[in-house]
């Protein structure tokens, strides 16, 4: 995947302008159990510096990189991942975390960043799969700040394709669409040959 966009950056009267583009790729390795690895490669903001009046400004370009791998444990699908980030100008960010869902209804989540400086950098979090209807919360630690706390709530709806039970409606093609399906391309059908009439026996010369 890729993105091109514009960059406007104002302070007080100054005003700066710079074009940007993200470029990004993934790779599944997985087998049709739908285990095995994943690897994903960014890049973010790569362009010309912000040129303001009396100086220019660096874009925060940033490189990410993850690896994932999808594998099943005494029957319940396990979920590892780790990731880096490395912005311009800051510290390389290194974040792991570890997914398991139990009985296709509970999913039980730990992980861990670099990112959260202001205490040990863990996170859990819990979620409820029921149907179509899902419910997840998270926690993370901030030292003396506290606890964040994150909720959210989700509903898909829709049929999926890969449902066993999914029928698609055959298309009804029309006779005439049929005839020019059944013809050689490029190429007009001969009019069908006239019999000739049959000979009555009882008619002699």
């Amino acid at each position: 995947g890729a993105a091109l966009k514009h960059i406007r950056s104002a302070i007080d009267t100054a005003v700066g302008k710079a074009w940007a583009a993200d470029v990004g790729g993934a790779w599944r390795l997985e087998d049709g159990n739908g285990t095995g690895p994943s690897i994903g490669l960014a890049v973010q903001n790569m362009g010309a510096p912000v040129r303001f009046q009396a100086g220019s400004e660096n874009l925060p370009t940033t490189v990410r990189a993850g690896l994932a791998h999808q594998m099943s444990l005494r029957g319940q699908r396990v979920l590892a991942a780790v990731d880096a980030a490395k912005t311009r100008g800051d510290q390389p960010i290194v974040g792991m975390g570890v997914e398991a869902i139990v009985a296709d209804l509970l999913a039980l989540r730990l992980g861990y960043s670099t990112r959260v400086q202001a205490g040990w950098g863990l996170s859990g979090g819990i979620g409820v799969n029921v149907g179509d209807f899902s419910v997840d919360y998270a926690m993370t630690p901030f030292g003396e700040l506290g606890i964040t706390h994150r909720a959210g709530v989700n509903f898909r709806f829709g049929r999926d394709k890969d449902d066993e039970d999914f029928i698609p409606t055959p298309r009804q093609v029309s006779p005439e669409l049929r005839r020019w399906r059944d013809s050689t391309p490029g190429q007009k059908r001969p009019p069908p040959k006239k019999r000739p009439p049959g000979r009555d026996p009882r008619k002699t010369r």
